[in-house]
């Protein structure tokens, strides 16, 4: 599950560059981010919000701005964390 995650977020981060950002943050949203959270993998999950996040500021919608703070501003899943 979590190569599948991995993969799936490279695969995010190619569209991206090719400029489908809309592809990118449906893969991160859906199949990458979800996989991370079910494990408990606080570093992938920080990661995958990051470049979620980052997208969402290349992609620069108005009505992005409070998702996109929401992800930067998530606690780990974790207690404690």
């Amino acid at each position: 599950m979590h190569e599948r995650a991995v993969t799936m977020g490279r695969i995010a981060t190619i569209l991206q560059a090719r400029g489908d950002l809309d592809g990118s943050l449906r893969i991160r949203r859906e199949e990458e981010l979800p996989v991370y959270e079910r494990l408990g993998n606080v570093r992938y999950l920080l990661f995958g919000r990051w470049n979620l996040a980052a997208t969402l500021l290349h992609r620069g919608r108005q009505e992005d701005r409070e998702e996109d703070r929401a992800f930067l501003l998530r606690r780990s899943t974790r207690p404690g964390g």
